[in-house]
């Protein structure tokens, strides 16, 4: 039975070719898109389910986050703009900083997953930012990597906040604050709309979103700025 239906979770890198194909391919069946939702006027058409995580919440927490400590000088790298948990997450980030006063904000797009090139454009400017927001750990472990090439100490010169809190990445020193999105609730979420699709497939048209609460995960990579921050890139 589970072969009429579909269920979708975007891995990272995902081209955006290959997101498309994969829900055109899909329009006729049953649809649940896990983690990222759908969206675009053609593929609108699909009226998939969705579970995921709120990612505006969890970029505006991040935001929230690094203005109480004092940062006013802040980064963000993002990734592909085809993505909407990285443009969700942008979003939210964007708008906690929005109408705060002395702020100076640089972004960089990272559409080839390249975190690191991004994070040492970054942060060998001269007015380099204080605090860099990654739109997933694999893009913070970049951040981290330029940073000691460049001299610089996670924790102390630069904070980094993460989002997705990957085992993969719990090696990292100081450990990376990062937001938890609550994977096994959404995958049970994803298959109970699944579930629920299969077994009342005359039910109601309009898409269902259960959307989850992220959290922000107290670490040791970020801190207050510097009262004296080094500009030297050793």
């Amino acid at each position: 039975a589970l072969r009429d239906a579909r269920s979708r979770c975007h891995t990272e890198g995902d081209s955006e070719e290959v997101c498309v194909d994969c829900r055109i391919l899909c329009m006729s069946r049953p649809i649940t898109s896990a983690h990222e939702s759908v969206w675009g006027s053609d593929l609108l058409k699909t009226r998939a389910d969705f579970s995921g995580t709120d990612d505006e919440l969890g970029g505006s927490l991040v935001g929230r986050h690094l203005l109480s400590l004092g940062h006013r000088r802040l980064g963000h790298i993002s990734g592909e703009p085809w993505i909407s948990t990285y443009l969700d997450r942008r979003r939210g980030f964007e708008s906690e900083l929005a109408g705060n006063p002395g702020i100076s904000y640089c972004l960089a797009d990272c559409r080839k997953g390249d975190a690191f090139a991004a994070a040492k454009g970054m942060l060998a400017r001269s007015d380099r930012p204080t605090a860099i927001f990654a739109a997933s750990d694999k893009m913070a472990a970049g951040v981290y990597a330029a940073a000691e090439e460049l001299g610089l100490a996670v924790g102390s010169h630069l904070s980094v906040v993460g989002f997705a809190d990957l085992l993969e990445f719990a090696h990292l020193r100081p450990r990376l604050r990062t937001v938890n999105q609550h994977p096994t609730t959404i995958g049970s979420n994803a298959a109970k709309l699944l579930l629920d699709r299969l077994q009342s497939p005359q039910g109601s048209s309009q898409p269902v979103e259960l959307c989850t609460a992220p959290q922000l995960v107290i670490r040791a990579s970020t801190a207050a700025p510097a009262q004296h921050p080094t500009n030297k890139i050793s």
